[in-house]
């Protein structure tokens, strides 16, 4: 298994160094159709959609299209996040798996103050929400070495609902969400998902 350096060595030679055209778009847009826009296009594309919007829900960055399982964020895209008010951005992308947050979109809610919450939203209908808030802000190595100690604890517990159900979709839905349950309690962030 990755050690937790290696997965943050690995996620910041993710990040792309290039500039972003469009920077406050202030598209108008509401939630509804943004999350509709997402799932849209992973349907279309077969690859992940990643969308920046201001609290009233418009649209702050070009829509940003990713791989099958993830979408790199630039550092242009980074700095200028950073440069906006506290709490003034919703984060918006989808998961093909209905999967609830990775360690590096906690990283991405942590990092980023402007960020006020992310929503995740699943091929399958189920909507999660983070809030970071006054919550504690960890850097990528503790968030993914705490998330792999919750992880390993649940192990047994959703191998053997596994081996009962043979859904390893579902089966990984499920405990993904308490693996971030488990997180937020920890880290004393806000948490919750929303089952279609």
């Amino acid at each position: 298994m990755e050690s937790a350096q290696e997965k943050a060595k690995e996620y910041d030679e993710g990040i792309e160094n290039h500039d972003i055209k469009d920077y406050n778009l202030n598209k108008q847009i509401n939630f509804d159709a943004a999350a509709k826009k997402v799932i849209e296009h992973r349907i279309k594309t077969g690859n992940a959609g990643l969308m920046w919007l201001y609290l009233n829900g418009n649209e702050i960055i070009e829509f940003v299209t990713g791989y099958s399982n993830s979408v790199k964020i630039t550092k242009d895209t980074i700095n200028y996040l950073m440069s906006l008010k506290k709490g003034s951005v919703i984060s918006l992308h989808n998961h093909p798996g209905s999967s609830s947050f990775s360690s590096p979109d906690m990283d991405v809610a942590c990092r980023i103050e402007s960020v006020k919450e992310m929503r995740v939203i699943g091929h399958d209908g189920t909507k999660y929400f983070l809030e970071i808030g006054s919550g504690l802000r960890p850097s990528f190595s503790d968030i993914d070495e705490v998330y792999y100690v919750i992880r390993n604890k649940l192990n047994s517990k959703y191998q053997k609902i596994f081996d009962e159900t043979g859904d390893s979709k579902e089966t990984w839905k499920e405990q993904s969400h308490e693996i971030i349950e488990e997180l937020a309690k920890i880290f004393n962030w806000k948490y919750r998902r929303e089952l279609k």
